[in-house]
């Protein structure tokens, strides 16, 4: 992470990530596997390598056993988040995730994008508060002070394009915090 977010040097960033990558597939630890390929990923994202990132994403949805195959468009079920143990590695993915589809929905003007990232967008809302709900002591709370930094534009884009259902339960929900 130092290599890339405080020296923006992409390139020794990326090869450090996949010796981790190397180091946890030898220990057999899918989080940590799933963390580097996220990571990885991120580190992609931020050269606007977007299918690159695309593939660690799912990557890292393989190790944490919640993929839909290759088809990037779909997700898994609340229910197949919430027994994961560590829930603010799965935070961090989705969030990843709906900032890259609409990356791609961008870049590609593809609308089956936006759809897919709205659908993130809201699993990601919903596994946050399913989380919350059951989270008293706080030890992982979604930051009520400021949504992630992709929420506004996504919810601009969502009313633009009628989706209702998320402009109502995201952007209201910001509203209110």
């Amino acid at each position: 992470m130092f290599y890339g977010d405080s020296l923006m040097s992409y390139g020794r960033a990326l090869s450090c990530f996949k010796t981790a990558i190397d180091y946890a597939k030898k220990q057999s630890d899918s989080i940590r596997t799933a963390r580097a390929f996220l990571n990885l990923g991120n580190n992609y994202f931020y050269e606007a390598r977007l299918d690159d990132d695309l593939y660690c994403q799912l990557q890292a949805m393989s190790f944490l056993k919640i993929s839909r195959g290759t088809d990037v468009l779909l997700n898994p079920s609340l229910e197949e988040l919430v027994p994961i143990g560590n829930k603010e590695l799965v935070q961090n993915l989705f969030n990843s995730r709906v900032e890259l589809l609409l990356g791609l929905y961008k870049q590609r003007n593809d609308k089956r994008y936006l759809s897919a990232c709205l659908k993130t967008a809201l699993l990601t809302d919903s596994f946050m508060r399913v989380i919350n709900e059951g989270n008293s002591g706080g030890a992982v709370r979604r930051r009520q002070s400021s949504p992630p930094p992709f929420i506004p534009e996504v919810s601009s884009i969502a009313n633009l394009m009628k989706y209702r259902d998320f402009t109502t339960r995201a952007g209201t929900r910001e509203l209110e915090s």
